[in-house]
């Protein structure tokens, strides 16, 4: 495993489900392209996001070796998290703050999936989820095959 410096802090996630062989794909560049994003769809809050990039920041700046690689990790996560977060609605620890906008503003996303009228969009996000999986598992089934 010989990542460049953005993929590089990835190889301790690799490393954590266990070391590919010398005759094996790394995932490492999958893993960077793939899990920061998927963290923020899940977590999908402003509030959470600045926390987890600032206690990555805390950690890059402050440590080195596995620590510093998390923290760059973590802030990565973090600002997909952020990003998500303001897509949903500007959520902030739960909280819609798209709300404290002056003015009559409507978040086109916001509380979609918590009430049984907007069904239709907590399905979609369910199917869009499934979807991403289905499709990241066949990808590494076709690697690991080649």
């Amino acid at each position: 495993q010989d990542n460049g410096s953005a993929a590089g802090p990835f190889e301790l996630l690799v490393q954590a489900f266990g070391r590919p062989k010398y005759s094996e794909f790394d995932p490492t560049l999958l893993v960077f392209l793939t899990f920061p994003a998927m963290f923020g769809f899940m977590i999908g809050d402003v509030g959470y996001g600045v926390l987890y990039a600032a206690i990555g920041f805390f950690m890059y700046s402050r440590f080195d070796g596995a620590f510093r690689e998390l923290g760059s990790v973590a802030m990565l996560a973090g600002g997909f998290t952020i990003l998500f977060g303001i897509y949903f609605g500007i959520d902030l620890f739960g909280y819609h703050a798209y709300q404290l906008l002056p003015g009559d503003v409507h978040w086109p996303v916001a509380g979609k999936g918590l009430s049984p009228a907007y069904l239709d969009w907590g399905l979609s996000f369910l199917f869009v989820s499934v979807l991403f999986v289905i499709v990241h598992l066949n990808i590494g089934h076709v690697l690991s095959f080649v």
